[in-house]
């Protein structure tokens, strides 16, 4: 099933792996960047090397560099790091290696420092077939098939952002899980359902969980203790109530500030900032808030709808950088995603590459959901640029790039 190129550079990173002493995994904040994290951190342990886990909310050269600064042989990037391949590049220091284990739009980078086993660069759509968390087991399971199957489920866990029943590269983990009798298939209402049976809980909704505890709780060491949790195959229930009681109160703040003429509208774009609602909460949560908005009536459905935040300065398990960022996350209402669907309108993940790296932040994502770092004094600069970009049709922004 997996494609050959795919299995011989599988092997190239078993075999980096095992002739490393350490290395530091830098994996993503929602359900599949932990799980890809907590499977990347096993699969190093087997290969008996020293490690730790770092987990950050978004690519941006300064946090690189901050990363690339630590001592280590080689840097596994989970679930992240794709769509950046290029700033893994430039932030690496001699005689490092990296292996990106990723499901979000490539950069191409020619570098021979670094292994890029996203699927999409095998044929597999990251979309629909390929997760973060599977890019991360295929490498578990081509080092040890003989214990990489107890985290198979972990992978059905991270897949569950993909909307639908699991396909493609997807279904390997599952059908491992199955065999290892810790994931039951069922029909429900004409689909397949997933249930978790450790957790005793259906695959969204474990998702669901793992992200509200390491995105919602990103500040309050929420990242650390979803891994942790992972790996021991259990989920602190009381911690993630806890936090989405927290993240309902503040949406409830953030909506009212919209309604009372929070949305600002250009031509082509429509945007809000939080106004310091959701300090204190990871940042994921401006597009968590920006996908509910979404469907709400006072949102145009033929605008791009942006969300901003203050980025804070202090990463966790990292220290402080320099740069003065905002936190951007673009989603498309209803009507605008059949545009772009049709390639009448650019995509999400286009646009904010674009406009971002015309001012200086960095960006990526997918068609329909993408987010951005940016300077907070460009800000104003960003919306008029990607104003104009997102009036362009599809063609011309191809073009444009």
């Amino acid at each position: 099933m997996i494609p050959d190129d795919y299995v011989r550079d599988l092997e190239k990173a078993v075999d980096l792996l095992r002739r490393s002493r350490d290395v530091i995994v830098v994996h993503h904040d929602d359900a599949d960047g932990l799980a890809a994290g907590a499977i990347a951190l096993s699969a190093a342990s087997n290969a008996g090397l020293e490690s730790r886990a770092i987990c950050i909310e978004k690519m941006h050269p300064a946090i690189l560099r901050k990363i690339h600064d630590l001592d280590a042989d080689v840097f596994i990037y989970a679930d992240i790091g794709s769509g950046r391949a290029d700033i893994v590049a430039s932030s690496m220091r001699e005689g490092q290696r990296a292996i990106i284990l990723d499901h979000h739009d490539p950069v191409h980078v020619e570098d021979e420092r670094i292994l890029h086993l996203n699927p999409e660069l095998y044929g597999y759509s990251g979309e629909s077939e390929a997760s973060g968390s599977t890019a991360a087991y295929l490498l578990f399971r081509a080092l040890a098939p003989e214990v990489a199957g107890a985290l198979a489920w972990a992978a059905v866990v991270g897949s569950a952002e993909i909307p639908g029943p699991l396909k493609g590269l997807n279904r390997i983990p599952l059908d491992d899980a199955v065999r290892e009798g810790d994931v039951d298939v069922r029909m429900v209402h004409n689909s397949e359902k997933y249930l978790v049976k450790h957790l005793k809980l259906y695959w969204n909704r474990a998702s669901s969980s793992y992200t509200v505890l390491g995105s919602v709780g990103y500040y309050s060491g929420g990242p650390e203790k979803a891994v942790g949790s992972i790996i021991d195959r259990r989920l602190p229930s009381d911690d993630v109530k806890r936090l989405e009681e927290e993240r309902s109160h503040r949406f409830k703040l953030l909506s009212s500030r919209a309604y009372r003429g929070g949305i600002k509208r250009l031509n082509n774009v429509q945007w809000f900032e939080d106004g310091g609602i959701l300090d204190g909460l990871g940042t994921k949560t401006i597009g968590t808030f920006s996908s509910i908005l979404r469907y709400k009536r006072i949102v145009d459905p033929g605008k791009y709808l942006i969300g901003m935040m203050r980025f804070p300065r202090v990463i966790p398990g990292l220290g402080e950088i320099e740069d003065r960022l905002l936190k951007v996350s673009i989603r498309l209402p209803q009507r605008l995603s059949e545009l772009v669907k049709g390639g009448r309108r650019p995509p999400a993940s286009m646009l904010l590459v674009e406009a971002s790296s015309r001012i200086g932040g960095v960006a990526d994502g997918h068609a329909f959901a993408a987010s951005a770092l940016i300077p907070e004094d460009k800000r104003d600069h960003f919306l008029e640029g990607i104003d104009g970009l997102a009036g362009s049709p599809s063609i011309d922004l191809h073009r444009e790039l």
